[in-house]
């Protein structure tokens, strides 16, 4: 941004207030911090004349960078609508984890955009909007553009057209930090010794006494790398280097003349009480860097690195939880200041019909909020609310949280057999193993003076019971079975089940269509399910909500011994291993669990599209009244078509 707090206009930054919630009072008093500022001339010693700006932050003010923050946010907030729309796709660092769209510090902004003309268009249509509606100027100077290797001269040259800006190999830094690590580490993090060197250097120490060659090096020298330390771990042969940079300086050696060391750099790092100087190990500096990230993960499980997976919503504050999904952690929602400031989610909850009120949902909230809610599934059974933290008992990844915390209150024995009903036969096998774990853990830790890593003996003790639960499986066999990968075609059930096909259609409008049709070992339709959901929900969800919407119908038509079929590879995945992950999916992933569990026989398949392209069409119907539809007779014309040329 060109001259960034020169340019910020006073109604934009008291609409963004207003629309962030902040009462008219406190924008008042801030409209008027701003307004009443006046501006004079020093000439010739004299202060002359007098300016009264119409925009702009006071640079050196302590409130102008929050103030200024608040304006890029609304920034920053179009490129998150852009990228919730699918209209900008941003990047991964690795597969897996959520796309990022940029990255703002101050006025300097990292966009990620693929190389097409139509994210190219909208990020330009989002930046002029931006810059009419703050007064925000892009310094097209110093903005540049970066291509992946693989993006054709022609589209380059398009896109730079576009955008307006110039192309460079590689951004060399960002905050002082390389954009771009290679495989040679080293080349990167030298740098740093060059800095220390190029400071010491410059010093003239044959001036210096002992105690000012002592400040230099505690206060300036070692301070240079402080904030890499706090995000990369530093090769030690490059923290080597610059120990031997500083202790050069200390004894007085240079390039011409070295002179004796008298005691090693290590010695030298101790407290002087200990008899050493007091300097910093930067080995140890490091690493007290990085533990220092980690600690709030550990004591603060609020914090950003956690978030709520929504049961019953009793447990959650609306508008003080961070509950709603976001790209890299939960979302507190925009604050309404004519709603309760005591709502739980609870009070959005429909729990008759175990879903969302949308009405209670679009009065309270915002519409981008509402939006942020129609993703998130509600289970049938309404479990508790958890929070969903990086750190917590050894419990947790087990997939036994959700058990145990729905026990019910009694006596040890009690809720111990109350959990083992709730548990398949596989199952008790890990959760015991579980259990003797913990209680090994608990005896080494009272009587060695060493115990091994809880995590270890966890780990160790349930790969061992798995192992064995692998091999009785293959040996004895298993009542619920789950097949990765299915046929291309459909075919019919054994004696005495019945399969059920289900599938998932996200239409793109808020809208989800959940399909399940049933069958005999005939080919024969006996039962047939569509149910609308006003929702918006990632794919894997949606085909797991057909999945669980399937089970239902069984469970209505009185079925026993079924099949469920589903094109979703990852939702039988899911279902197989047990991956109940503390997300929106991993909640259906455990509704679907519970549900196989009520029959007395069930397999749980993959088939291709090919073979499910009957649920595929009912997931699609919008021809009936209300938001459900389910029929044992007189089914559609072409389902039953559908059926015929399944059996050919």
């Amino acid at each position: 941004m060109s001259k960034a707090y020169d340019r910020v206009e006073w109604s934009f930054l008291g609409d963004v207030m207003e629309r962030m919630g902040f009462s008219g009072g406190w924008r008042g008093r801030i409209m008027r911090c701003l307004s009443t500022v006046t501006q004079s001339f020093l000439i010739n010693g004299q202060l002359v004349g007098g300016v009264k700006p119409s925009r702009g932050l006071r640079q050196g003010d302590p409130i102008s960078p929050y103030l200024f923050l608040l304006c890029a946010d609304s920034f920053s907030r179009m490129l998150c609508k852009a990228a919730e729309m699918g209209q900008i796709h941003g990047m991964r660092v690795c597969r897996g984890p959520p796309r990022i769209s940029h990255l703002f510090f101050a006025d300097d902004s990292i966009l990620f955009i693929k190389e097409n003309a139509e994210e190219c268009l909208k990020v330009a249509n989002i930046i002029s909007q931006y810059e009419q509606a703050s007064g925000q100027k892009i310094n097209f100077d110093k903005s540049e553009v970066v291509f992946s290797k693989k993006v054709g001269v022609q589209r380059r040259d398009m896109i730079k057209e576009l955008l307006g800006f110039r192309e460079v190999d590689k951004h060399e830094k960002y905050l002082g930090l390389p954009t771009i690590i290679g495989r040679s580490k080293k080349v990167v993090f030298t740098c740093l010794k060059e800095r220390v060197w190029k400071k010491v250097n410059g010093w003239k120490e044959r001036l210096l006494s002992r105690p000012g060659k002592e400040v230099l090096i505690k206060a300036v020298a070692q301070a240079i790398p402080t904030y890499m330390m706090s995000l990369f771990s530093i090769l030690e042969s490059v923290i080597d280097e610059i120990h031997s940079v500083l202790a050069r300086f200390w004894w007085g050696s240079s390039d011409a003349h070295r002179k004796l060391h008298w005691m090693r750099w290590e010695r030298l790092c101790e407290p002087k009480a200990n008899g050493g100087m007091g300097f910093r190990d930067l080995r140890v500096f490091n690493q007290a860097l990085l533990a220092k990230q980690v600690w709030p993960l550990l004591t603060k499980p609020e914090s950003l690195a956690g978030r709520w997976r929504v049961g019953n919503g009793r447990d959650i504050g609306i508008w003080d939880e961070a509950w709603l999904p976001g790209d890299s952690a939960g979302i507190v929602p925009t604050p309404n200041i004519n709603a309760d400031p005591g709502m739980r989610v609870a009070d959005l909850i429909d729990t008759d019909r175990a879903c969302w009120n949308m009405e209670a949902v679009r009065a309270v909230l915002t519409d981008a909020d509402a939006r942020l809610v129609t993703k998130l599934p509600l289970s049938s059974r309404l479990p508790h609310d958890e929070r969903c933290a990086l750190t917590r008992t050894h419990w947790d990844g087990s997939g036994f949280w959700e058990v145990i915390e729905a026990a019910p209150n009694g006596s040890c024995m009690e809720r111990m057999v109350w959990i083992l009903q709730q548990l398949g036969e596989g199952e008790r096998g890990r959760f015991l193993a579980m259990m003797w774990s913990i209680w090994t853990i608990r005896n080494q830790r009272l009587f060695e003076e060493a115990p091994p890593p809880a995590a270890a003996v966890c780990s160790g003790i349930v790969k061992m019971v798995v192992e064995y639960q692998g091999y009785a499986d293959r040996v004895f066999g298993k009542k619920i079975v789950v097949t990765e990968v299915g046929g291309c075609s459909w075919t019919p059930p054994a004696a005495g089940f019945i399969k059920l096909n289900v599938d998932g259609h996200v239409a793109g409008c808020g809208v989800v269509g959940l399909g399940v049709v049933a069958r005999d070992m005939a080919g024969r339709v006996v039962g047939m399910g569509c149910r609308r959901v006003e929702a918006d929900w990632d794919v894997e969800v949606a085909e797991a909500r057909a999945a669980s919407f399937g089970l239902e119908v069984a469970n209505r038509l009185g079925f026993s011994n079924i099949i469920l079929e589903s094109d979703a590879l990852k939702v039988v995945l899911a279902v197989k291993n047990e991956a109940v992950a503390r997300s929106p999916f991993g909640l259906c992933v455990i509704d679907v669990l519970f549900s196989l569990r009520s029959f007395p026989s069930s397999k749980f398949i993959h088939v291709k599209r090919g073979g499910n392209t009957m649920a595929h069409c009912i997931a699609r119907m919008t021809e009936f009244e209300g938001s459900e539809l389910i029929l044992v007779t007189d089914f559609p014309q072409v389902v039953i078509t559908l059926a015929e040329l399944d059996l050919i």
